[in-house]
């Protein structure tokens, strides 16, 4: 039977071991957030990728096909149609914005810098796939939208979600966010050096120290290279 009971001398010595462990392997707060930066800048550079392949599918689907069902790509007459693709877009757009009231409609940048450095900068994931099938749908059927609002949403939430599965907060939690809009903005524009001034004086309102200046880099970087490498 004391085989098979564990004693309270064995479950202390367990904990023992894994204390141990647990200080064997802890890091300092600098290389932390290091590691997640890095972590940040390659879930931006995919998030680039799939943003983009989104918005190339519906642009292919409703206004390419749209333009040789409608046949307006013969001119003439037939252009009167060429309103009804971003009109179909908007339409797709309502069941959306109603699922998600708050969401879908009208620029969401200033709401996100207010998240950012007045709320916390605790952010909904959900907003990642919404900042992807909103702008998609909307500048896919020939909308008039910008991508860097998005897709700068797109990369501070990742940065967000990262700081709340690692339990950050304050300032931490505004680095890994503006790593991520940095990392998401170099990739979608290939302009790594703009995506670490952008989230500096854009996301940041360039209040910032010196010791995140590289993971800011960083994550520009990796993202940067990630979209490269896969031809976006």
């Amino acid at each position: 039977m004391s085989d098979v009971i564990k004693t309270p001398e064995k479950e202390t010595s367990k904990l023992g071991e894994l204390a141990f462990l647990v200080k064997k392997f802890h890091t300092s707060e600098h290389t932390a957030i290091i590691v997640l930066s890095i972590l940040i800048g390659v879930c931006a550079g995919f998030a680039n990728i799939l943003f983009r392949t989104t918005m190339n599918f519906v642009h292919r689907i409703f206004f390419i096909n749209g333009l040789n069902l409608l046949a307006i790509n013969r001119g003439g007459i037939y252009k009167v149609f060429l309103p009804l693709l971003p009109m179909a877009g908007a339409l797709l757009l309502i069941p959306l914005s109603k699922a998600f009231p708050g969401d879908v409609n009208g620029y969401g940048f200033p709401k996100f810098i207010e998240l950012v450095n007045i709320r916390g900068g605790v952010i909904k994931i959900r907003n990642i796939f919404l900042k992807i099938i909103a702008p998609a749908l909307t500048i896919g059927t020939g909308g008039s939208a910008g991508i860097e609002g998005p897709i700068a949403i797109i990369g501070g939430t990742i940065g967000s979600g990262t700081g709340q599965l690692f339990r950050s907060s304050g300032s931490r939690m505004k680095l890994l966010i503006a790593a991520g809009s940095a990392g998401a903005i170099a990739a979608t524009f290939n302009a790594p050096i703009a995506g670490v001034m952008f989230a500096i004086e854009i996301v940041l309102l360039g209040n910032y120290e010196i010791s995140s200046f590289a993971a800011i880099v960083i994550s520009s970087g990796m993202a940067t290279v990630i979209s490269r490498d896969t031809g976006y």
